[in-house]
């Protein structure tokens, strides 16, 4: 919470209360966040972080959750189980397909 302290301390109480208002909690719960005596809910994490213009980061807050996958920065785990080298082999043809025709069509989800 090193962060979110930091943060807090350069502001005035004013500027504290304002911050906390844009977080849609109170200057008092941001306090007992970082004392540890109170837990920072997601929705909390990510107003903290969009607020602060990214210098709260959301795994700061809370450790606990996977922010790598949610964020999709994670590597991602094929849940399709194909039987020996031939199974992944198409996987990957499967892959390389889909990229292109998204590549083709201008999608850049891929």
């Amino acid at each position: 919470m090193e962060k979110l302290r930091t943060y807090l301390n350069a502001l005035t109480v004013k500027q504290q209360i304002a911050f906390a208002k844009k977080c849609k909690t109170s200057r008092g719960h941001l306090r007992n966040i970082i004392n540890r005596s109170a837990t920072c809910a997601e929705k909390l994490a990510i107003d903290l972080e969009r607020e602060s213009a990214g210098f709260i980061p959301v795994e700061e807050t809370r450790e606990d959750v996977d922010w790598a996958y949610i964020r999709g920065t994670a590597k991602r785990r094929t849940t399709l189980k194909l039987a020996g080298k031939t199974g992944r082999k198409r996987a990957y043809t499967v892959v390389a397909k889909r990229k292109a025709l998204a590549g083709a069509q201008g999608l850049s989800g891929f």
